[in-house]
């Protein structure tokens, strides 16, 4: 009689723990499919000032010279119409986007001081990876003749908002978080660097969306080296 009843209790216990999984479950999908289609993108005012280029050597690859870019970054979006209920946080990240005529095993780094470690970690598509790179992208864009065209994607700020924070992002005049480097003398006199501000959204339920914000700014580096210290 009691083997009935501790059976009876824990099929019962069972029954009740499946039924509260699959209530969870359906909640959990209902939050992330009615926000799948709202938007995440917001209006973004960037810009930059001061802009200096230099030529460093880079010990890092043999002695060999690279452009270095500073400049004085001006950031300004609000993120709030963002945060819906399935919301957690919001990463932030400032690019800069340019294109340039490379050889195939040409590479573009940046790595903030407290970074380290060096050393080949792979090569894809003709673009050779080290382990000390850090948010960089190279697609191929054309190939005309013997020269291959790249389009390089460097991270120079980045900002984590989680919610509760205030969201509106109003940063003047700041320093790149991230060294803005060249493999080679590709960044002076560029016509042509733009700045786009993007960020993941990160959400209680459902996949990892990826953002760009409305506006874009577009730089002109200098026709001349910066001599004196950044």
């Amino acid at each position: 009689m009691s083997l009935g009843i501790m059976h009876t209790v824990w099929a019962r216990a069972n029954a009740i723990f499946a039924f509260v999984l699959s209530v969870l479950s359906a909640l959990t999908f209902c939050v992330f499919i009615t926000t799948v289609w709202l938007p995440n993108s917001a209006p973004v005012t960037l810009s930059a000032n001061n802009v200096r280029v230099k030529n460093f050597v880079d010990y890092a690859s043999e002695g060999s010279r690279s452009d270095v870019v500073m400049a004085e970054l001006n950031i300004k979006v609000d993120v709030t119409p963002i945060f819906n209920w399935n919301v957690k946080e919001i990463f932030l990240f400032l690019v800069a986007e340019y294109s340039t005529p490379k050889t195939p095993l040409n590479q573009t780094r940046f790595y903030d001081s407290s970074s380290s470690g060096s050393g080949e970690a792979g090569v894809d598509n003709g673009y050779r990876i080290r382990k000390d790179m850090l948010h960089i992208h190279a697609k191929k864009l054309k190939k005309f003749k013997y020269e291959k065209y790249y389009s390089f994607e460097i991270v120079l700020w980045d900002k984590v908002v989680r919610r509760g924070d205030w969201s509106l992002i109003h940063e003047e005049s700041i320093t790149p978080k991230y060294y803005f480097m060249d493999d080679g003398a590709n960044l002076l006199n560029h016509k042509n660097v733009t700045l786009v501000l993007r960020w993941n959204v990160v959400p209680n339920a459902g996949y990892l969306a990826t953002a760009q914000g409305e506006g874009q700014y577009r730089i002109e580096f200098p026709s001349n080296y910066h001599s004196g210290r950044f």
